[in-house]
């Protein structure tokens, strides 16, 4: 989780001669600093996957989840990448029905989040971990409003309009250096907890760099 902080550095730590055009110029300068804690240790990589009675198929090919109380959808992703040593993930999801402007969007995906007073998990996807052994990790948090509250990096309204048969792709970001997650890997997506109408499983999707 990142909380956003200022600091202000100006006359105590410049970078170039203040007393000239060009280096106030320089000197008047906003650096942006993203740190997570070292990890002291190698971390062990659990391989052993759990069994899973949800809908599971390859990231290309898909899944529809059995879901009886929202609209029949396609998930498939592709390919996932790794940004600034962050994992993302492009989620493709296709409505299976013909409707336009319809109050339903893609809900359910949020069931996994642990309720919290700072953490506004609802209305988003935050609940759809990479599935490394038997652990699930989900998408990094960030402070979105004057309220210091939490919300994954994910689509914050994924419910709002979708259309039956347009795609739409959901961004999914996950923290930084994810055990066992590399380039020219592949990983498993997944969603699901005991009762879930919304589970699924999605694997063999390639890491590029």
């Amino acid at each position: 989780m990142y909380g956003p902080g200022a600091v202000g550095r100006g006359e105590s730590d410049p970078i170039a001669d203040n007393d000239t055009v060009e280096g106030r110029t320089r000197n008047r300068r906003v650096e942006v600093l993203i740190s997570t804690a070292q990890k002291d240790a190698a971390q062990t990589v659990e391989t052993t996957v759990p069994p899973f009675d949800g809908p599971t198929a390859t990231g290309e090919e898909g899944v529809v989840p059995e879901d009886d109380a929202t609209r029949p959808t396609h998930l498939r992703a592709t390919e996932a990448r790794i940004v600034k040593g962050h994992l993302v993930v492009s989620l493709e999801a296709v409505v299976q029905d013909d409707e336009v402007d319809s109050v339903w969007g893609l809900v359910g995906y949020d069931s996994m989040i642990a309720p919290r007073d700072d953490l506004q998990g609802l209305r988003t996807h935050g609940g759809i971990g990479v599935l490394t052994g038997s652990v699930l990790t989900f998408p990094a948090y960030h402070q979105f409003d004057a309220d210091r509250l939490l919300a994954p990096l994910t689509d914050l309204y994924p419910a709002s309009r979708i259309d039956g048969g347009v795609p739409r792709v959901l961004e999914l970001v996950y923290p930084r250096d994810i055990p066992g997650i590399a380039p020219g890997g592949t990983l498993t997506l997944q969603h699901g907890r005991p009762g879930s109408r919304h589970d699924f499983r999605l694997t063999d999707i390639p890491i590029a760099g």
